[in-house]
């Protein structure tokens, strides 16, 4: 059942339950001015929904139901959504629970050939930098270990791509929701699509593209922080790179970007421009008063202030033509 030890498993088991405890609490905390006891009731109703009605139904017409979708943008309850984000990313490559095993002994058994080796370094070198305020992949932890197992399995199955500064926090990001089958599992299926294939590899033709795509809806949405970025000098790959490729992880509040990765499940790419401008929509006052490195700064990091529902307001306010959203959808297939 939903969350049970599968490939593809919510992982409510061994050190994964602490986590689940731990987000509750996060999420709780951020709450606060919702009165606690409603929003635990609000969670337990919604899980026994999604546990009762909607899985059920997914399972038997192999999509999900349309009348979940609603539910689902409204950001999934913490007890589901490993299941559900695991579902939604799919397992075309058909990866089992023994290949993360092989893959794992193929990076030990590698570990002194160079490109594993740089990878091995540079995956320990950005461990400090993956949810620092969580304190979960510091030195002894059990967590950075079985990350760490994650990232190098990843690079000795997907060499072609390797280790990248950005695949840590997606990996952290499906571990803290899955099991670490599942977390691999849907992983190396989630990076396998031509979207994050091209945003890894660096591939210019596409980032050109999205960068064009970008560029015209931040003018005609937002003009006047559009001036403000080009007085300063400010360019899409200051900020917009990182962004796309941990769908925001790397620069915001865990407990938004979870919920930013609950839509982009549902939505695709298209939410990722979304996101971007409504954040900077958001941003604004502060925005329009930076120097060029406050800017960058601001950008990288995130306030861990931000406000969620007017973020989540301004997101659904900017404008994506049809023509925008066919652009990105060829440039991602």
């Amino acid at each position: 059942g939903p969350g049970g030890d599968g490939a593809a498993g919510g992982g409510r088991k061994g050190m994964f339950g602490a986590v689940s405890d731990l987000l509750n609490d996060m999420f709780s905390e951020e709450s606060k001015h919702k009165n606690i006891e409603k929003w635990q009731q609000q969670q337990r109703q919604m899980s026994s929904m999604w546990i009762n009605s909607i899985l059920p139904e997914w399972d038997r017409k192999k999509a999900p139901p349309r009348q979940a979708r609603e539910l689902w943008r409204m950001g999934l309850p913490t007890m589901v959504r490993g299941e559900v984000w695991a579902r939604s990313i799919g397992n075309k490559l058909s990866i089992t629970p023994q290949l993360f095993d092989i893959m794992k002994q193929k990076a030990r058994s590698t570990a002194d050939t160079m490109a594993m080796k740089s990878a091995m370094e540079m995956i320990e070198a950005d461990m400090p930098d993956i949810f620092p305020y969580l304190a979960l992949f510091v030195p002894g932890n059990p967590f950075r270990d079985v990350l760490c197992d994650i990232l190098e399995a990843y690079t000795a199955y997907r060499p072609d791509v390797g280790y990248r500064k950005g695949i840590g926090e997606l990996a952290a990001m499906l571990m803290l929701h899955m099991n670490v089958h599942g977390a691999f599992v849907s992983l190396c299926n989630l990076l396998n699509s031509k979207f994050f294939l091209g945003l890894y590899k660096t591939e210019l033709g596409k980032l050109t593209g999205y960068f064009e795509v970008y560029k015209k809806l931040f003018a005609s949405n937002l003009p006047y922080i559009h001036k403000h970025f080009e007085k300063l000098k400010i360019k899409e790959e200051h900020y917009l790179l990182d962004w796309f490729r941990t769908i925001f992880t790397c620069a915001m509040p865990l407990h938004i970007a979870t919920r930013i990765w609950d839509t982009f499940l549902i939505e695709k790419e298209t939410f990722l421009f979304r996101v971007s401008l409504g954040l900077l929509q958001t941003l604004r006052k502060s925005l329009l008063k930076t120097t060029y490195e406050q800017c960058v700064v601001m950008l990288r990091k995130l306030p861990h202030d931000l406000d969620e529902v007017t973020l989540f307001l301004n997101i659904y306010q900017i404008q994506i033509p049809k023509a925008a959203i066919e652009k990105i959808a060829l440039a991602s297939t």
